[in-house]
């Protein structure tokens, strides 16, 4: 009975997923995982080292996630081996979540690769957040620090947002004003709740 939440780049998710929590939702954050299972202790971290090589770590043995990312965003194919090593932990660990959380209707899946990790099975409907290319790449600039071409090749790294928006359930445009947004996502899960039966 999931709800999947996904979207573009710098569009919004983490923003819809905040306010989601606020209004009861229970959030499973795939990106989340997808830090825990590089982590020294995790499932993923001994085949990524293995693979791109002890230069993607820190002095204290833990993986630059902005210098692996620099790697990967410049090289499909390093990108793709990545997703294959690192995708199997993080749906492994999600299904666990969901299964944990099977008998509540408000559940929510933030999963930026949605799509990608073929994670459509797992969930009911899926909301997508939309937002305008060049107010992506400015949240981009702002929060990551990336100049337009790194931004750039950030969101084309995903799966288009117009190819999002079209196997989508809802879209959910993000290209107002915070409170605008907060208002869109409040209706849009109180209909979800409505369709669902409450808790």
């Amino acid at each position: 009975m999931a709800l999947g939440l996904t979207g573009g780049v710098a569009t919004g998710k983490s923003t819809a997923a905040e306010v989601l929590a606020s209004l009861g939702a229970k959030v499973i954050d795939a990106d989340r995982i997808a830090h825990e299972v590089l982590e020294p202790e995790g499932e993923a971290y001994p085949d990524v080292v293995a693979f791109f090589g002890r230069s993607i770590l820190t002095d204290e043995g833990k993986i630059d996630r902005q210098r692996l990312g620099r790697i990967v965003f410049s090289s499909p194919d390093k990108r793709q081996q990545l997703e294959k090593i690192t995708h199997p932990h993080i749906i492994s660990e999600i299904e666990k979540r969901l299964e944990k959380a099977r008998d509540s209707n408000k559940i929510v899946l933030e999963a930026p690769l949605l799509f990608e990790a073929g994670l459509e099975n797992l969930i009911e409907e899926i909301w997508v957040i939309s937002a305008r290319l060049e107010l992506q790449i400015a949240r981009l600039k702002n929060r990551d620090g990336l100049d337009r071409e790194e931004a750039l090749k950030r969101i084309k790294a995903q799966l288009s947002l117009k190819e999002k928006m079209k196997r989508a359930d809802l879209v959910i445009k993000n290209n107002g004003t915070r409170k605008e947004f907060e208002e869109k996502i409040e209706k849009a899960w109180k209909g979800w709740l409505s369709r669902k039966g409450g808790a």
